[in-house]
């Protein structure tokens, strides 16, 4: 992995053919090593916004990790540096898991691996091995679980061991367990030294597993912190349209409990 490198956004705009999204959105700086988690209603740009870190649709203004000009690289050069999971995997894919983990490993090779050899489905083995999902290796995407097939996908995009990890919704299809093991393994891919961006509409899970927090709203950013900052109740009611509370359990964890809609809240409608 390259030196620690910073990741920095400003004045990003970017949407979809004439619906735009996110209009000049700035955000502080997302060091290596933390793990930064968007969150807000539907339709309030988070996956946009990774797709638009990813490069997966067109965005204009300044994404940049360290010097690197994000924008600038095609997207072979910029999946060298990036991996994104989506919510999820094609459920008619015919590929088996570990298939599809070795041709993420292929798609973009790195500067120090070319993608063949044995040591292709070795990385792909410890991928699957460290999301304990090796005795899926033979099974076919298609025939999964919507949470088995989750935890493909996230092996596909930690397999080549990017600077930046975004993961939309990694935990949303998982069982409580399951999601622990899962923020667990995000939270050590951060301490490795990575920039870990992950879409939670868990705003506890959010709470308790992120480092920072960005609270968008209708391609906004509402707030951003530590969670203990970003989250309050009038920030949950003027963005949820819920009355709730932020207190600590007594393991020191934060908590959000809704005690019922805010007072002159809009229904929100997903879009």
């Amino acid at each position: 992995m390259d030196s620690i490198r910073a990741l920095t956004i400003s004045d990003l705009s970017a949407g979809y053919s004439n619906r735009p999204v996110l209009r000049g959105m700035h955000l502080a700086p997302l060091e290596p090593g933390k793990v930064t988690a968007l969150v807000g209603p539907n339709a309030a740009g988070k996956s946009t916004l990774l797709r638009a870190l990813a490069g997966l649709i067109p965005a204009k203004g300044s994404v940049r990790l360290g010097d690197l000009d994000l924008n600038a690289l095609s997207l072979a050069k910029r999946a060298q540096h990036v991996a994104f999971m989506p919510q999820t995997l094609p459920q008619n894919a015919e590929l088996s898991v570990l298939e599809g983990v070795i041709g993420a490993l292929k798609a973009s090779p790195l500067a120090d691996f070319d993608g063949s050899g044995p040591e292709t489905r070795h990385r792909a083995v410890d991928a699957l091995d460290r999301l304990g999902i090796l005795d899926l290796a033979m099974e076919g995407i298609g025939r999964l679980s919507g949470g088995q097939r989750q935890l493909a996908s996230l092996a596909q995009a930690i397999v080549r061991a990017p600077d930046l990890l975004l993961l939309d919704e990694p935990t949303s299809a998982l069982d409580l367990r399951h999601q622990l093991d899962v923020m667990t393994i995000v939270r050590e891919l951060a301490r490795e030294g990575r920039i870990v961006v992950v879409v939670l509409h868990d705003l506890t899970l959010a709470a308790s597993w992120a480092d920072h927090l960005v609270v968008l709203d209708r391609g906004t950013v509402v707030a951003e912190g530590p969670p203990e900052e970003a989250l309050s109740p009038s920030i949950l009611s003027g963005v949820y349209g819920v009355e709730a509370r932020v207190e600590r359990c007594s393991r020191g964890r934060l908590h959000i409990m809704v005690d019922g809609p805010a007072a002159s809240s809009e229904i929100r409608h997903a879009s």
